[in-house]
């Protein structure tokens, strides 16, 4: 995976806030490698291959201090399943990003890209569905250079 560009993303739109408490992602592979790839001062709590639905992303949200800064990335998983409805993913993606803001965290949302799989209507539509919504900062990977063969376009 090349997450490099992930560097230069961050800088420029998430790690302007120096009065944060923290750095942390929470959600899917694009979490885990953000962090990963990032490095300091992420701190990982996502889980590769992770559904919206998984508790582990509310637990993970509740552990995080007050004040910090959290992307979140989920929703992509879901549209694996065997019936995909954008909108239920949309609001269980929307349910993740409120708890994050209720418990005070300063949230971006990172949106998966609609990619080349079979699947790929149901992605577009998914995201549409994500960015109407939430109502938070959203970096889109959509056309990114971070070709992987998984998390962006080839």
């Amino acid at each position: 995976m090349r997450f490099n560009e992930f560097r230069v993303l961050l800088e420029k739109k998430l790690l302007g806030d120096q009065e944060a408490n923290g750095y942390y992602t929470v959600g899917d592979s694009h979490a885990v490698g953000l962090a990963n790839y990032a490095g300091q001062p992420w701190i990982n709590k996502g889980k590769n291959g992770t559904p919206s639905t998984a508790p582990m992303h509310v637990n993970a949200i509740n552990s995080i201090p007050k004040g910090s800064v959290v992307l979140i990335s989920v929703g992509a998983n879901d549209t694996f399943a065997s019936k995909p409805n954008p909108q239920t993913i949309a609001a269980n993606v929307s349910n993740l990003v409120n708890a994050a803001k209720s418990k005070g965290l300063k949230v971006t949302y990172l949106l998966f890209p609609v990619g080349s799989r079979p699947n790929a209507e149901v992605r577009r539509q998914t995201r549409e569905a994500i960015r109407n919504s939430i109502d938070v900062p959203i970096v889109d990977l959509e056309g990114s250079r971070l070709v992987d063969g998984v998390h962006a376009d080839s």
